[in-house]
């Protein structure tokens, strides 16, 4: 700041001089003129030479010595937030006595473990507010299985856990960890709604064909749900799911929904596993 004014006042007096200079070529009177000496003025354009030199010195000194601009401090990242810190589980968990007899001792996938898995897919799908409530062993299809349980405002969370893989048979979302997005609910079209069509029987699978890879996958078939309740004027959420069974001589997919201001609490519905249509929407309590 200091060498910013020396600089202005240098400049300041180099302009009064031109000016002091110029009046006095101006009011003097030839007589006078003529009587300065050539030393005089030889004087004068020296100094003048000398300010000059002076202010180009000052401006460059200033300029060797501007600070650097300084680079932005970067943000850090924010800091990853563990499942365990949004949703906390007991450190030792007790299960309740099995369902059935006969099952493993000491299964691969601990009473701890389960907890965790389905603690850690509820976070993942954007659940923050449930609590752990049970789990115990059972038969679920042919395996046994962790049953776990989550309570949340107003509804549950149910797991069965695969207690040799760790394979989720049942979860909240579709089965094996997959994450089904709710769509948000239509208004219908027009008040009464029309019936859906009813599948036919399948052409390629019988009672004793159970289709290993059907056309519409678990996750398709809680979509195809969601979008038959929104199709009705109604809201719902996905409570479980039964798995594939044979029923009305065709294979479907059989899911359960809560209800929002619905006749009834629940809704079971049958999807065929081969075209997605709805076999059977009932109300249920």
């Amino acid at each position: 700041m200091k060498k910013v004014l020396t600089v202005a006042t240098i400049v300041a007096t180099f302009v009064l001089m031109g000016g002091f200079v110029l009046f006095v070529g101006t009011q003097l009177t030839p007589t006078v003129v003529q009587a300065q000496t050539a030393t005089e003025t030889e004087d004068l354009q020296r100094q003048i030479q000398d300010l000059r030199a002076l202010i180009e010195i000052l401006i460059r000194n200033q300029a060797e010595t501007a600070p650097a601009s300084v680079a932005p401090t970067p943000v850090p990242a924010a800091p990853q937030v563990a499942a365990s810190e949004i949703i906390s589980i007991p450190a030792n968990v007790v299960p309740r006595p099995a369902a059935r007899t006969g099952g493993p001792a000491n299964p691969a996938i601990s009473a701890q473990r389960a907890v965790e898995l389905a603690r850690d897919h509820l976070v993942y799908i954007g659940v923050t507010n449930a609590r752990f409530d049970y789990l115990y062993m059972d038969i679920e299809r042919g395996s046994w299985v962790w049953s776990v349980e989550f309570d949340g405002p107003g509804r549950s969370y149910e797991f069965y856990i695969d207690v040799t893989t760790g394979a989720f048979i049942q979860a909240p979302g579709g089965s094996s960890g997959a994450s089904v997005a709710t769509p948000a609910p239509t208004p219908a079209p027009t008040p009464a709604p029309t019936p859906a069509p009813v599948a036919s029987p399948s052409p390629t699978h019988n009672r004793g064909n159970r289709p290993s890879n059907p056309a519409i996958s678990l996750s398709r078939a809680i979509e195809i749900g969601y979008e038959e309740i929104a199709r009705r004027g109604y809201t719902g959420t996905f409570r479980r799911d039964s798995g594939m069974d044979w029923e009305r001589n065709q294979w479907v997919w059989e899911l359960e929904f809560r209800m929002t201001g619905g006749r009834r609490p629940l809704v079971e519905m049958y999807i065929n596993v081969d075209t997605g249509s709805i076999v059977k929407f009932e109300w249920d309590s």
